[in-house]
């Protein structure tokens, strides 16, 4: 991600800085994250078990939707 500050004079591209968590809000954001994680999890596995009749989706989604790259 670049930040952009900007001035009358001059226009600087920065590169944001890190985000650092203390151990307390890592494990805080797991009880977020760990939800969400388990249902991409759960959908991918649906997708595979049904791999012929979505294959072409999958495909399509992973080349840019079927659309040439620009």
């Amino acid at each position: 991600m670049f930040t952009c500050f900007r001035d009358s004079f001059t226009s600087v591209y920065t590169r944001a800085m890190p985000k650092y968590y203390t151990p307390k809000e890592a494990n805080e954001a797991l009880t977020v994250v760990r939800p969400m994680v388990k249902e991409m999890m759960e959908i991918s596995e649906r997708i595979r078990a049904r791999q012929p009749e979505f294959w072409s989706v999958v495909q399509k989604s992973a080349g840019n939707g079927g659309n040439p790259p620009w």
